[in-house]
């Protein structure tokens, strides 16, 4: 959990350095790290959610499309919780 989020929030700075100074933009470090660290933890409960989902029916995966892998849903469940977060938060701060 710490090392996603720290790991998350040091690429997510080192991706805003990048725009900045090639893009052109003026993003604030400040900024971009507490969204990366709100929605990698969003990200993670959204995950932890859908598996207390699959083993509260009994479900081993959502799916068989990738054997081994829980089926489509458990690729993308932390991106279906944190999208409306994100959404939020980043027009949040473009508005700033």
């Amino acid at each position: 959990m710490y090392g996603g989020t720290i790991g998350a929030i040091l690429i997510s700075l080192i991706y805003t350095f990048f725009i900045n100074k090639f893009g052109g933009l003026t993003l604030s470090y400040v900024y971009i790290g507490l969204i990366t660290a709100v929605l990698s933890i969003l990200s993670q409960i959204g995950d932890l959610s859908a598996s207390t989902l699959k083993r509260t029916e009994g479900i081993k995966d959502f799916g068989n499309l990738i054997p081994g892998h829980g089926g489509i849903l458990d690729r993308i469940d932390s991106i279906i919780f944190i999208a409306p977060f994100a959404y939020f938060l980043l027009n949040l701060i473009s508005n700033l």
